[in-house]
């Protein structure tokens, strides 16, 4: 599963969310939603929360953990979803769980996609 993870955040996570509004030491910061012009604010890979407003300032380390974190609750999900898929291939299951974060748990849960994967 780790390998399908790592599969997930580096090949396609990453590279379409991206590290964005990149400080010159590395940190990142807060950016307002490109619709909205404001809320919900965003931050390193594509983070939303609460704790997230205008001038808010995070570490690299501190976007990853957050990635992490982000992935690993939807693999959770999957896997509660779809408990065979642990069987699969670690760039099957990672293409899952990116679609599933696209998507979000819920309409992941309604989805026909999932349900043949048991």
């Amino acid at each position: 599963m780790n390998e399908a993870i790592e599969i997930a955040i580096n090949v396609l996570i990453k590279p379409f969310e991206g590290y964005a509004k990149r400080l010159p030491n590395g940190d990142c910061c807060a950016y307002p939603d490109p619709g909205t012009g404001g809320d919900p604010w965003t931050i390193g890979y594509g983070a939303t929360g609460r704790d997230i407003r205008q001038y808010t300032v995070w570490t690299k380390e501190q976007a990853e953990d957050a990635l992490q974190e982000h992935v690993r609750y939807f693999v959770s999900g999957v896997v509660k979803l779809s408990p065979s898929i642990v069987s699969a291939s670690p760039r099957r299951i990672a293409a899952v769980i990116s679609n599933s974060i696209s998507y979000w748990y819920t309409w992941a849960n309604k989805n026909t996609y999932i349900k043949p994967l048991s």
